[in-house]
């Protein structure tokens, strides 16, 4: 199994995609700025749909074959293990980091230390109640709901026999079911409420808001779209193409993610709904898979040592740009005069990148491998038959620099 460096950079881009349109919301906070405002929105909608659709293929190609061939139970284990070892270190950082910052009666309910301990917060819509510094772990909640599905229906997906066949129908079917459910608004917010009321803790969001951007299930819909586009690259049935057409196909896939980004300056369109989940994946899931087939400009370029440094940090840089923000610059000010404003939030934006970039960068280093050494050395002594499969090829452990 050849390594996929472009997929790797491609992290990158997501996670700095979204590390970006943070940076830029919490900098420009004064009036004035409502285009750049939607931009932003728009820029973090198509890094969140990215690292989704992304990790659905690369938890496919990775552990598929695993899954498959020691079954669901001895497979799924192996499977979760590499993931609890993967995301829990940086998780329960994370939370100490929040301490100081949470309300003070945080955990004076039972559901919410539960919650938060088993990584199903925003299973419930309580994920925003959890402190300034770790309010926005609703993505790793969201990942280990895609987890538990992957290991349910990743047989089903490795047995289709006509994968194009079947990603095609996916991508066109689910924005059909999406537009049927989102035409349903208030009967579904009406069927939602009891079961989202637990014990009468309060929400993090508007229960439509959380349907529609922070619930794993409508997100999941993209990791699947992720594993099926894994799936027919794995098959590799599909005729090649021309260097002409892959650029083509390759430039409107990009082309089509950009508009997405612009639609969110016009929030009152047909597309409203699907702005904040499903609208970048029929462009993201093709992407991948031209990217891992074929040698372009652009697989070439995400390739690059310096991308795939940005992808290998790139969850460390998610959980510090939140303390960058909410420590160390959150009373940073250039100068008081007005038509200095603009000057004090580029400036802003770009220490809370560099921050965060440096902050992530020691995380790496001293919590994600170590962890990963560790998980390594315990499953490869038990398993050495593995030693050459996908996950050993992609999650190899070393130094991005």
């Amino acid at each position: 199994m050849k390594k996929l460096n472009a997929l790797t950079g491609l992290r990158g881009v997501a996670a700095y995609s979204l590390l970006v349109a943070h940076a830029i919301h919490y900098s420009f906070i004064y009036p004035g700025h409502q285009l750049l405002s939607d931009l932003t929105f728009g820029l973090g909608h198509f890094g969140m749909s990215l690292t989704f659709v992304l990790s659905g293929f690369v938890i496919h190609y990775n552990y598929s074959n695993i899954i498959r061939s020691e079954g669901i139970v001895s497979g799924g284990y192996r499977f979760m293990t590499a993931r609890v070892a993967k995301l829990y270190p940086l998780y329960i950082f994370g939370i100490v980091m929040s301490l100081g910052s949470l309300p003070s009666n945080n955990f004076d309910n039972l559901w919410q230390a539960i919650s938060d301990i088993t990584l199903t917060q925003t299973w419930f819509n309580i994920e925003g109640i959890n402190g300034v510094l770790f309010g926005h772990s609703w993505p790793i909640s969201a990942e280990w709901f895609f987890y538990i599905t992957f290991i349910l229906f990743s047989g089903s997906v490795t047995r289709i026999r006509n994968s194009f066949r079947a990603l095609i129908i996916f991508l066109i079917v689910t924005p059909i079911i999406l537009a049927i459910i989102f035409s349903l608004k208030d009967p579904v917010i009406n069927i939602l409420t009891p079961f989202l009321a637990l014990k009468g803790m309060p929400i993090s969001a508007p229960i439509w808001h959380w349907l529609t951007y922070f619930s794993p299930y409508i997100r999941v819909l993209e990791f699947i779209a992720g594993a099926l586009a894994s799936q027919l690259y794995l098959a590799g049935a599909h005729k090649p193409l021309s260097s002409f057409a892959v650029n083509i196909y390759t430039l409107a896939c990009v082309i089509w993610c950009f508009i997405g980004i612009g639609l969110n300056a016009f929030p009152s369109n047909f597309f409203a709904n699907f702005l904040p989940n499903f609208i970048f994946a029929p462009a993201i899931a093709p992407l991948l898979i031209l990217l891992c087939r074929y040698h372009t400009s652009l697989s070439n370029f995400l390739s690059k040592r310096y991308m795939m440094f940005f992808g290998e940090i790139s969850y460390s840089v998610w959980v510090f740009q939140f303390a960058v923000m909410s420590i160390f610059l959150s009373s940073f000010v250039l100068s008081n005069s007005t038509w200095l404003s603009p000057m004090n939030a580029i400036i802003k934006t770009i220490l809370i990148v560099i921050l965060a970039t440096v902050f992530g960068y020691g995380s790496y280093l001293m919590l994600e491998i170590p962890a990963q050494r560790w998980l390594k050395s315990k499953l490869l002594a038990k398993k050495p038959q593995y030693e050459n499969t996908p996950e050993v090829v992609l999650e190899t452990v070393r130094s991005p620099l």
